[in-house]
């Protein structure tokens, strides 16, 4: 249903918002690969400036939230060494 986004998890669900689908989108679409706080702002703000990680790590962590069973130790959206982030 358009006006309702939702990531569900056993009988649990979730509303997402159309930030959290872009940035979904584009680590499935990257799947097993790391993605820099800088592609995600080109991708999911439209080439935003890349000197704004921290919005990138706040979005992050809301999805984290949103979709991990613990955001604390995320077995979805890991971060990498090199200071971005893999999915999968």
């Amino acid at each position: 249903y358009p006006g309702h986004l939702r990531a569900e998890r056993g009988s649990e669900k979730t509303e997402l918002n159309f930030r959290d689908v872009n940035l979904l989108r584009h680590f499935v679409s990257r799947k097993g690969q790391a993605v820099k706080p800088a592609d995600l702002l080109q991708y999911c703000w439209e080439g935003h400036p890349s000197g704004e990680a921290q919005l990138v790590q706040w979005h992050i962590a809301q999805l984290r939230r949103k979709i991990e069973a613990d955001s604390e130790e995320p077995t979805l959206i890991k971060s990498t060494p090199e200071g971005g982030y893999r999915y999968g």
